[in-house]
């Protein structure tokens, strides 16, 4: 990556940031990858759209993929260095700092069912990595409500707030009020964005089905690692694998 050196961030520009995080909900680093990087990640989502046969198409952790911004971000102690920070600086106790990395590509009537789906994540700290949006309307745009929620350290509790709010008369009420009450961010390539994935209520905006809104997310400090429910679920997926 040439686009943004992380080296150069100050200890002080972190602390400004995660204060950002805390009072407006997001930070942005703008221009942190380059045109070319941009142009080879959007290349590989096109072409992983494409395999997919212009459907809604996913790809889980670093070795799914190959390329400047889809394999070597999460890789790099620098940013591993910064997530931490992110945290320490909010006061959160990681238990445990490590990265998970999702390739999504939202088109097509599939990537429809993808849109408006209200969620928080079982992170601390989401960094999401826009590739490739739309240029027309409507475009995918972030929907957030900051820090809707205090931390959730009680995995069981998670649970009840996901199975009750993936109701679908709970999504509806969601997105009626996404309308007219959440922040909305129209995101640009090239860029980065950070917030809190645990506490914010967020879900992408509708994508015309003809277009593709591919992002990488990175996930880091999974909230709930250490629980005993966690481990089981994790030891039946790999099973499944």
């Amino acid at each position: 990556m040439n686009g943004f050196a992380l080296s150069d961030i100050t200890d002080e520009q972190i602390r400004i940031m995660a204060a950002q995080i805390q009072t407006n909900g997001f930070v942005c680093l703008p221009g942190f990858f380059t045109p070319e990087e941009v142009n080879e990640a959007g290349a590989q989502a096109l072409a992983i759209t494409e395999e997919a046969n212009w459907e809604y198409t996913g790809r889980e952790g670093s070795g799914a993929f190959s390329g400047a911004i889809l394999e070597e971000l999460t890789s790099r102690e620098e940013f591993s260095q910064l997530c931490h920070r992110l945290c320490h600086y909010q006061g959160i106790r990681l238990r445990d700092p490590s990265t998970k990395q999702v390739l999504r590509c939202l088109t097509g009537k599939s990537g429809l069912k993808h849109c408006f789906y209200f969620h928080y994540d079982s992170f601390e700290l989401t960094a999401l990595v826009p590739i490739l949006i739309p240029s027309q309307e409507p475009s995918g745009e972030l929907f957030m409500f900051p820090n809707a929620r205090a931390r959730r350290r009680s995995y069981l509790v998670n649970m009840i707030e996901k199975f009750l709010l993936e109701r679908r008369g709970a999504q509806t009420r969601a997105k009626k009020r996404a309308s007219s009450d959440s922040l909305r961010l129209k995101l640009q390539p090239g860029n980065i964005y950070f917030f809190n994935g645990n506490r914010t209520l967020h879900a992408n905006g509708e994508i015309d089905p003809r277009f593709i809104r591919a992002t990488m997310v990175v996930h880091f400090a999974e909230t709930y690692h250490d629980h005993w429910i966690r481990k089981l679920r994790r030891g039946v997926s790999s099973l499944r694998a």
